[in-house]
Formats: structure tokens, C-alpha cells, sequence
């Protein structure tokens, strides 16, 4: 997304309109919808096509992202459902808090735990 925002300053004015104002998630979904036409002089149409190229990548890789906290919701209500009725333990934090603390010895107190640098509370 990074990428796809810094492309927007460098475009031609109609198009930075278009993009100005909107959600990130909205920005994205314009650029998708975006087409090269002949008539655009050459460097639009390749900043068209670059930013229509990245809005279906995040596209793609925003729906992968939203199936795997799906599954990693699934799995930590399988293992411990009361973790995830806990204030800020998203599906995230839970897996890694699970992950964390599954095997015996791993951490050998609370003060080590939150010095684990992979710990959540970082």
C-alpha cells in the first residue's frame, strides 16, 4: 500500500483528483479500476498500469490476510476460547500468546515472558 500511495503525488492531475480524499481502502479499489487508454501519453499509461497492478495485489493479499485471522480465530477458540473474550486479544495476539506459552519450561515466569522480545506485550 505503501508503494501504491507514493505512486499518487507523481500523477497527472485529473488522476491524483480522482485518488484525493479517499479512504485507503477506497484508493485501492479506484485504482483497480483503472485503464490505460493510447491516447494517455506514455508515462501515464505506465503509472496506470503499475497502480492497477498493486490494487489487485492488495486486493489479493487483503483477502488472504482476512482468511488467515479467520483460521487463526478458529484454532485459538479450539485450544483456549476464554483468551479470545479477553479486552485486546485479538486473534493475533492470541496465536502468538498460545504459541508463546505452549510448550512446558518455555517461559518460567510472567517477568520472563514479558521479556521475550516476540512477546505481544512488545
Amino acid at each position: 500500500m505503501n508503494t501504491l500511495k507514493a505512486l499518487i503525488p507523481g500523477a497527472p492531475d485529473d488522476l491524483r483528483q480522482q485518488l484525493r480524499g479517499l479512504s485507503t481502502p477506497r484508493q485501492a479499489s479506484r485504482c483497480r479500476r483503472l485503464r490505460v487508454h493510447p491516447s494517455q501519453p506514455i508515462a501515464e499509461q505506465v503509472l496506470r498500469a503499475e497502480l492497477r497492478r498493486l490494487a489487485v495485489h492488495i486486493g489479493a493479499w487483503d483477502k488472504e490476510l482476512r482468511a488467515s485471522k479467520a483460521r487463526l480465530r478458529e484454532l485459538a477458540a479450539q485450544l483456549m476460547p476464554v483468551l479470545l473474550e479477553q479486552p485486546g486479544a485479538g486473534p493475533m495476539s492470541a496465536a502468538q500468546l498460545l504459541v508463546s506459552w505452549s510448550r512446558k519450561g518455555r517461559c518460567r515466569s510472567e517477568a520472563a515472558f514479558a521479556a521475550w522480545p516476540e512477546s505481544p506485550a512488545r
